[in-house]
């Protein structure tokens, strides 16, 4: 029915029937029966029109239309919108509107005072002056309706917040006359709310408002104080609420308008005014910091007066100087911030620091936001290109970071600081670096050292000390390179600047290691250096010793006593002799750490301080016996002090007590003994004959036998370790009478008293500690006790009893008593082996299951002499059983010693030793093979984890080794380079010709472990790597093995993987296994030919290529008539007829190679064909007068000669430097020379030979694995895919005669506003793309470009066809609030914090309008406040950015598939 057909029926009835009409359709409408929209419409428009045209009746039904609004807002789920509009439109005059709104913000109150603790309390503080502003008005409800506001909840306060929104977007009259400020402080209120959503629907609220909030000086105070919190939270999602928020104010009010407003001139003379918009440019959210640009061109465009902060300054009489460089930092700042486009950012690099040097004019805090952001991009080269950035800054420059330590701490150090930046390096001699880690601590050093005054050095240290102080669990090389920089900016200013502030925060790392033994002695050797640079003017020496013996409390006396002479030099420079000396008085009489008193005292004595004054002081020191075995355990220099009258007496007299177990020594020092007892000017050797072993061990063994709880079991165990150090030193005394049998009864009886439920965790540890001392011990005897079978099979017996209840200590000291038996007794039979096998076995499978604990390597070591000691072995010889399980834990070994050092170097040194010592045995052993292989296989880590090791000991020694010896050496022993030069020495010295034989069947018969015949990666590194050192070994025996074997492994396997391998590194060693065996066995030339028959009958390049090259190969070992033969017919029948292939590959190699062979006949003056002489040096005259002959010369691979380089050098890594770009894992000459001895070189099969660096590829070497391809055989697929161009036929349609016209097209809601795009071509692929896809309409800044060429060459025609509407770029707010109104859900194309991820979840709603950013720039923050949600689409690649029509296709086609 009309509206005009309503009236005219309204019009026929008179008062009471109209009144009638109208409360039975708001009967209908406010039933509780479920009516559709178009009913609800339907009745609501009927009744509208009634009350209309009686407008007496609004007095009537004014409670109840109040009542079934409040119903409908309290039970609705917002679709009920449009009826409370419309209802409180038509009741406008009676103020339903202002009781709607009155009610929900009451309830929104009382929401809010239930639940404080969902709302910031400082905000409550600027909202709520007294309660009077936020009192609740229930007045204005009937007392019909309390029911409707009663208690809210969530999900209520979500729908009310909604509801008001939705009515200010809605009505521009009700939004314009609601003046109450109830609803600006509430949604300032909820603004600040924990749930997000809640958050952001008071944000709309506020946006709808802000004219108003604008206009009223006490709200817009309060809203920028709640920003302010806001932000103070650094919550990122309160963040982007506060920074649009601020936004929208500096917008609505205008620049002009702020100029002259007073209140926001001082505002902006505030430093938290631009603290937080220096933040927010920092801020991790693009969104944030588009609009915090914004926030800072308008707040600089509108200052009035000049500003003075510590982080901002302007001059107003500067202004337009100011604003030029302030524009160009904004353009800057985009490349970096807002666009990041790697492109432009590289080719700004020279601007980008200029902008950041203390010159350009930017107030340091802002220029470094530039570095800032680009360290929170979101991909991995945008961040590493900002580091580059602040690395490559010029040392003048470097000061900026001094200036601001928040900046420094909080985003440049974590990223730079990164483990994943230090990365390893393997040079081309072989030698390992860390570039970036050189480079990093070189620049901390230049920022030191570019720093004018020492308080700012001191400043700038000071924070990377604190920087470095919550670094503690950090990767260890990071934290040692911070640290070298630190010492390379003091070494640079040459003054001792640190201060008491400093030492405090040095000490606190001390404490800390590394994870590694040699990560942490390099961590704490610096740590300690940086004492040396302590202001002593600062800290007095007291202060100092303190320092040093805390770092000697927590890393042991080490490292200090390797660096005393440093110290020492400090102190006397620093510090007056006498007033430390009376120091040292004082402390000994008040107390004073017992590590820094060592220190001290050290200190006095090298000084040459009277030794009786010293022992003087000491003497009154209250824990002075500990303190004498802490001076010896030390290793420091104490004799004199020692040898002091009064010093050597009380010594003596706790000695005395010791030897007596007496109670009153304290049991820490009977643990501590060693060191004192190993000084023979206190001990001599007569001393120790007077000593009674036996009546010692008789008292300790009743102790330890009785003993039932763990403190005296602690106690009597230290006794019992001072013990063992006593028999050690009585051992080779005349008189020395201790039996082995005690000692193995006493570990049976030992600590077994001790009640079960009493033995935990300690308990267990003291037993393991007990144990392995006393198997030690024993182990220490056997070298001097008489022993015999009983003995040695009571010893063996307890060794293996003891297995099970032993943990680490224990397996260390079983494996010495059994090493010193199978040394010192001479009758061990082949069973014993087995028993001894058996044993180190059950240890092995001990060992693995903790995975090998690397602070246990010694024992390791011990445990693989032991099993590999050529004793053993020999004894071994060739029993199976014994063979097996030795095997069996040697491939354990291997297989640990992929991310572990030292292990390999030890076993196949010991490998080594056995073939040396005993050759015939060595070969013998049947495992000898399977280990040999499986070791050339073991490819070791190539993380820098594992390789960094070498990188900080060659930092160390280079820089601060004091002691002479590597510090690789000195922890982990030899690197693991020698036990490959070993392994292949071993190889390359087998005599016999059944172990090379082993070697091959072992390789060629294994092929499901080694994947030899076919990769299971082809472009795999590690795999090439492996087999590379698979057929080396090969290679290296191919002179031992015999004729029938060769020549079926080379013919049958070996031949055919020419074909199919696709590494030219590892075909270079099949090429050359062949080549030596033809040129060993010339016969099987013949039959080698054969197998290349029907590759050159079908001109398959690579063949060629292969068969010439193997040719030569062979060729070029005959003798020179022989020689001179061959290459007359090779020449003729191969290399010239190819040499003017039509294919290129062909042509150029065959060519190269005829270069190559005129020369070898011209050097060794080859009789030959005078034609073909001609020939050949024709081709060679016209190749060679070619300017890039060398871009075709592939025949250069010929360099190598397969019997000259067939030594150590060549095979491993020599060749293929020479015929290869690639990178080679080679072995030097120096190296072979340095890790074999002479004995081992003088056994070799096969010479080390000499690098031959003039002859290597000079150009850079690639990592990534070179592939050549065969077309032997070709993969096809089924069938192929054939392209059909979408509805082609459906759409053949007449175009003149518009029959695909827009009102035949059957098109969806969607609107995409294109209106910000500026580029035709991308204008014309969105408009082709949106026909395509149906989308309603597309809006553009100008529709003149239609009639541009580049967008009529992509758009095609769809311009004909797709509705389009001009909407300008300044209208665009205008346009989407318009839509907005229509029930448009405004949606940016845009990255944001807050960005919904473009998947198979989200769903469009039908009326969606899609906003496309700037090609580069992106959505302006102006239009971003405006828009209900955006949308990213995730991206996984490299680039991370998509053309701006390639991303509209993706967003329209998910939508289309929802809605079309």
């Amino acid at each position: 029915m009309s509206i005009t057909s309503l009236e005219l029926i309204a019009e026929s009835l008179d008062s009471d029937q109209r009144k009638a009409t109208a409360q039975k359709l708001f009967t209908k409408l406010s039933s509780t029966k479920e009516l559709d929209e178009d009913q609800k419409e339907a009745y609501s428009a009927a009744f509208s029109e009634i009350i209309n045209l009686s407008p007496e009746l609004k007095g009537h039904f004014f409670d109840e239309v109040t009542k079934y609004v409040h119903y409908l807002l309290a039970t609705g789920n917002g679709d009920h919108k449009a009826t409370i509009i419309k209802l409180c439109k038509l009741f406008r005059e009676e103020g339903l509107f202002e009781n709607i709104l009155d009610i929900t913000i009451d309830k929104l109150i009382d929401y809010a005072e239930q639940n404080m603790r969902s709302f910031n309390n400082k905000i409550w503080t600027f909202i709520i002056d007294g309660k009077d502003h936020l009192e609740p008005r229930l007045g204005h409800v009937s007392s019909s309706n309390e029911d409707y506001v009663k208690g809210s909840d969530h999900k209520d306060c979500e729908k009310f917040l909604d509801f008001i929104g939705w009515i200010f977007m809605n009505d521009k009259q009700i939004m314009e006359s609601y003046s109450n400020s109830r609803t600006e402080k509430i949604a300032i209120l909820y603004a600040s709310s924990s749930d997000l959503s809640i958050s952001h629907l008071s944000l709309d609220i506020l946006k709808s408002r802000i004219a108003y909030i604008c206009s009223h000086n006490n709200i817009l105070n309060s809203v920028f104080a709640s920003i302010g919190t806001l932000l103070d939270t650094n919550q990122n999602d309160f963040g982007s609420v506060a920074y649009t928020l601020w936004f929208c104010i500096l917008d609505n009010i205008g620049i002009k308008s702020l100029q002259r407003s007073k209140s926001f001139q001082e505002r902006t003379s505030k430093v938290s005014y631009w603290q937080y918009i220096r933040n927010g440019l920092s801020s991790i959210s693009r969104e944030q910091r588009k609009f915090s640009l914004v926030i800072l061109e308008k707040s600089l465009e509108s200052l009035s007066n000049d500003v003075e902060t510590p982080i901002f300054t302007w001059k107003i009489s500067e202004k337009d100087e100011n604003l030029k460089r302030w524009y160009r930092f904004f353009t800057l700042y985009e490349i970096m911030g807002i666009d990041i486009s790697m492109n432009q950012a590289e080719a700004a690099k020279n601007d980008l620091i200029k902008i950041v040097s203390p010159g350009s004019g930017i107030p340091v805090s802002f220029a470094l936001t530039i570095l800032a952001v680009g360290f929170r991009a979101p991909t991995v080269r945008i961040k590493s290109f900002a580091l580059e950035l602040a690395l490559s800054l010029p040392e003048s420059s470097m000061g900026i970071f001094n200036l601001d330590h928040y900046f420094l701490t909080s985003t440049f150090l974590p990223f730079a600081l990164m483990a994943a930046h230090f990365t390893v390096q393997k040079s081309f001699d072989g030698k390992y670096s860390c570039p970036y880690g050189e480079r990093f601590s070189d620049f901390i050093g230049k920022c030191i050292t570019s720093l004018q005054t020492e308080d700012k050095q001191v400043s700038f240290i000071n924070a990377l000390l604190e920087v470095l102080g919550e670094y503690k669990m950090a990767y260890g090389p990071v934290r040692i390179y911070l640290l070298s920089g630190i010492l390379k900016g003091l070494k640079s200013i040459r003054r001792n600047c640190l201060t008491a502030e400093s030492l405090d925060l040095i000490l606190s790392s001390f404490e800390d290691g590394s994870g590694s033994v040699l990560w942490t002695k390099v961590l704490q050797t610096l740590q300690l250096r940086l004492l040396t640079y302590i202001n002593c003017t600062q800290a007095d020496d007291t202060a100092i010793f303190s320092a040093i013996g805390h770092h000697a409390h927590f890393n042991g006396f080490d490292i200090y006593a390797e660096n005393e002479e440093l110290f020492i030099d400090l102190f006397s420079k620093q510090f007056k002799l006498a007033e430390t000396l009376q120091h040292y008085q004082q402390v000994c009489n008040t107390g004073f750490e017992l590590d820094a008193l060592v220190v001290m005292t050290s200190y006095l004595l090298k000084r040459d301080v009277d030794v009786s004054v010293v022992a003087k002081s000491a003497l009154s020191y209250s824990q002075f016996d500990r303190f004498l075995f802490e001076c010896a355990r030390s290793q420091l220099e104490f004799n004199s002090l020692f040898l002091q009258k009064d010093i050597s007496k009380r010594l003596g007299s706790v000695i005395g007590r010791m030897f007596q177990f007496s109670a009153t020594v304290e049991s820490d020092i009977y643990a501590e003994s060693k060191f004192v007892l190993q000084n023979k000017d206190l001990f001599s050797y007569q001393f120790w004959e007077q000593i009674d072993l036996v009546g010692m061990f008789e008292k300790l063994q009743s102790e330890l036998i009785e003993v039932r709880d763990s403190s005296s079991a602690g106690k009597a165990v230290n006794k019992f370790k001072f013990f063992s150090h006593c028999v050690k030193e009585c051992v080779y005394n005349e008189n020395f009478n201790l039996e082995i049998a005690p000692f193995l009864k006493l570990g049976s009886q030992a600590l077994e008293k001790i009640p079960k439920l009493a033995k935990d965790r300690f308990v267990y540890h003291i037993k393991d500690e007990f144990l392995g001392l006393l198997m030690s011990t024993i182990g220490g005897m056997l070298c001097v006790c008489e022993l015999n079978e009983c003995k040695k099979s009571a010893i063996l017996e307890f060794s293996s009893s003891i297995i099970d209840k032993s943990e680490s200590m224990s397996h260390n000291g079983n494996i010495e008593m059994l090493t010193s038996l199978l040394d010192n007794y001479g009758k061990i039979s082949r069973e014993d082996v087995r028993l001894i096998v058996d044993n180190l076995k059950n240890i092995w499978c001990d060992l693995t299951r903790d995975r090998l604990i690397m602070s246990e390597r010694d024992m390791h070591h011990k445990f693989i002499n032991l099993l590999t000691s050529s004793k053993l072995l020999n004894l071994a010889g060739e029993d199976d059983k014994l063979s097996g399980t030795i095997c069996d834990i040697c491939e354990g070994l291997l297989e640990n010693s992929k991310t572990r050092k030292s292990l390999l170097t030890i076993l196949f040194d010991n490998i080594s030793r056995l073939q040396l010592e005993s050759s015939d045995t060595f070969e013998r052993l049947p495992w000898i093979s399977k280990l040999l292989v499986k070791g050339a296989f073991l490819h070791q880590s190539t993380e820098g984890v594992f390789l960094v090791d070498y990188v900080l000991s060659d930092l160390y020694d280079a820089e601060y080794n004091m002691s002479g010896v590597g510090l690789y050496e000195s922890i982990y022993g030899k690197p693991e380079v020698d036990y490959r030069i070993k392994l292949k020495a071993v190889i390359a010295s087998i005599q016999g010709y059944r172990l090379g034989e082993s070697i091959w069947t072992y390789i060629l018969q294994n092929n499901a472990l080694f994947h030899l015949f076919k990769p299971v990666k082809r472009t795999d590194r590690v795999e090439q790597w492996k087999r590379i050192q698979l057929l080396q070994c090969m290679l290296q025996t191919l002179d031992i093995v015999r004729k029938e074997v060769l020549e079926k492994n080379v013919l049958e396997i070996i031949a055919p993987l020419l074909f199919t391998e696709p590494s030219p590194l590892c075909r270079t060693y099949i090429e050359w296994i062949i080549a030596l065996t033809v040129h060993r066995f010339p016969e099987l030339l013949k039959k080698v030919e054969k197998l290349f028959s029907d590759g050159l009958k079908h001109h398959k390049p690579m063949i060629i290529k292969l068969y010439e090259r193997l040719l030569a190969l062979v060729i070029l070992q005959m003798k020179p008539d022989e020689e001179a033969k061959y290459l007359e017919g090779f020449l003729l029948d191969t290399v010239l007829p190819f040499s003017t292939s039509n294919r290129a590959v062909t042509r150029h190699f065959s060519t190269s190679m005829a270069c190559v062979l005129y020369e070898e006949i011209q050097r060794k003056h080859l009789k030959i064909s005078a034609d073909i002489f001609k020939t050949v040096g024709g081709i060679h005259k016209s190749y060679m007068g070619v300017v890039d002959a060398g871009k075709f010369k592939s025949g250069d691979a010929m360099l190598w000669n397969i019997t000259e380089d067939l030594n150590l050098c060549g095979i491993n890594g020599g060749v293929l430097l020479k015929v290869s770009d690639r990178d080679v894992d080679a072995i030097f000459e120096k190296q072979w020379k340095r890790y074999l001895s002479p004995e081992q070189q003088k056994k070799l099969r096969i010479p080390i030979g000499e690098d031959q660096k003039g002859l290597w590829v000079k150009h850079p070497r690639g990592s990534e694995v070179k592939l050549e391809t065969f077309t032997g055989v070709e993969e096809e697929d089924a069938s192929n895919m054939l392209q059909v161009k979408s509805g082609t036929w459906s759409t053949v349609l007449d175009a003149d005669s518009q029959t695909r016209s827009m009102t035949n097209v059957k098109r969806t809601p969607l609107i995409v506003m294109a209106s910000l795009v500026d580029k035709p071509p991308n204008l014309g692929g969105i408009c082709r793309l949106c026909d395509c896809l149906g989308a309603g309409w597309m809006t553009m800044n100008d529709l003149k470009v239609k009639d541009d060429k580049r967008f009529l060459s992509v758009a095609v025609t769809a311009d004909r066809w797709m509705p389009m509407l001009e909407v300008k770029q300044d209208d665009i707010v205008t346009f989407l609030r318009m839509k907005k109104l229509e029930g448009y859900s405004l949606i940016g194309l845009e990255q944001t914090d807050n960005s919904v991820e473009l998947n198979s979840k989200l769903e469009f709603p039908e009326k969606s309008l899609i906003v496309l950013g700037r090609e580069r720039e992106g959505i302006p923050a102006k239009i971003l406040s405006v828009l209900d949600f955006c949308v990213v689409i995730k991206q996984v690649g490299i680039v991370r950015s998509m053309n701006i029509q390639t991303a509209t296709a993706v967003i329209v086609h998910a939508y289309s598939i929802q809605h079309c």
